[in-house]
């Protein structure tokens, strides 16, 4: 057995005319000495990759961060995560009508627009508030209230119209002037 390759670290593979050496089990070739060492673990190093947005995974001589759901790889690092936009890339589920979508670091939310409330048996969606049963501002003397989906409206009973500048108040007709 040549020298060059007389170590347990070492495997000697007989070519035509010649030989190579191998590095064998946890050992691997470092390329700057060219000597065969013992694999160094990485992970192990504080920092190697981010323990909140990322997994480490030691590989013989090298190793790689996995990004951990709700982050993506970095433009910048093959080492980096960074936060993935659910929303703005339409991975949300949350439903439009009802909910607007908020990113999170990590994750998202749905959050429920005016005139909904949270649905308590899923997150992705709100319901209707009743404002006709949850205190409105229609005067009962010359309006009903209606419930609408995310609002209410005021009607006005005859002989009243809706106040352009606001829809919940009524204002007298004059009749004789009619």
């Amino acid at each position: 057995v040549p020298t060059v390759c007389n170590s347990t670290a070492w495997t000697c593979t007989n070519t035509i005319g010649s030989y190579t050496c191998s590095c064998v089990g946890q050992y691997h070739l470092n390329a700057t000495t060219g000597l065969c060492q013992l694999d160094t673990d990485e992970c192990l190093t504080p920092g190697s990759c981010d323990s909140v947005t990322s997994s480490c995974n030691n590989s013989i001589g090298s190793y790689s961060c996995s990004c951990r759901k709700g982050y993506q790889q970095s433009a910048s690092s093959d080492k980096l995560c960074v936060d993935m936009n659910e929303c703005g890339l339409s991975l949300d589920n949350c439903h439009k009508r009802t909910t607007a979508c908020r990113n999170n670091n990590g994750s998202f939310s749905c959050v429920c627009k005016p005139g909904y409330t949270p649905n308590a048996t899923d997150t992705r969606s709100c319901k209707d508030i009743d404002e006709c049963q949850a205190g409105h501002t229609c005067n009962s003397n010359v309006s009903s209230c209606q419930n609408t989906a995310g609002s209410y409206t005021c009607p006005c009973q005859n002989g009243y119209v809706s106040n352009p500048a606001n829809n919940f108040t009524c204002t007298d007709v004059n009749e004789c002037s009619r």
